[in-house]
């Protein structure tokens, strides 16, 4: 009955590890658990298969419950602030924002609002994966004159699941053109 329960500890908790975390943890469970199995029996005194069971299922619960804390993703901004500087009326309306996924889990943008219409972002709608890259890109009016400070509010998965980037300028006045005197068609006055 023993060996049984060897088996059946070994290959429970090594389930359990594989979902929890598919890398180091797995391994070193899997290798360390029949020394647990053994101390189980030696120092605590469980000698009943069922006993067991239950406390190394409660054990493994409990691994499982801190690294699902321990899973998510994390957006982690260049910038959150991108100054287009005093700009001619009609230049470059598009700003990028690049950002990477530094956690361990897909990152979903859900949504991207700017603070009022002339401020229009764009965003992936596909999920971005652990250690890859992206980029937000704000539009903003730039026929607009005069300072301007906007703000985009992004949110995602994540455990914080609110950015805000900031773009912030100056929109120059069109240049003036200079007229011409209407001509005379050649008639002076006399």
């Amino acid at each position: 009955m023993l060996e049984h329960a060897n088996l059946f500890t070994i290959f429970w908790v090594s389930l359990t590890a594989y979902y929890i975390d598919k890398h180091f943890l797995a391994v070193t469970f899997a290798l360390k658990i029949k020394y647990l199995s053994g101390f189980l029996q030696k120092f605590i005194n469980i000698n009943n298969y069922k006993t067991m069971k239950k406390l190394i299922s409660a054990f493994a619960l409990v691994l499982a419950s801190v690294a699902f804390v321990n899973a998510q993703a994390v957006m982690t901004l260049e910038t959150t602030t991108i100054d287009y500087g005093k700009i001619d009326k009609g230049s470059e309306r598009v700003r990028k924002f690049k950002f990477t996924n530094t956690g361990n889990e897909p990152l979903i943008i859900k949504s991207a609002k700017g603070s009022c219409g002339c401020t229009v972002p764009s965003y992936p709608k596909e999920p971005i994966m652990p250690g890859e890259t992206g980029t937000i890109d704000v539009n903003y009016d730039t026929n607009r004159e005069g300072m301007f400070t906007k703000t985009v509010t992004i949110t995602t998965n994540e455990a914080t699941d609110t950015h805000t980037l900031t773009i912030k300028g100056e929109v120059k006045p069109a240049a003036a053109q200079e007229s011409v005197p209407a001509g005379t068609n050649g008639l002076q006055k006399g």
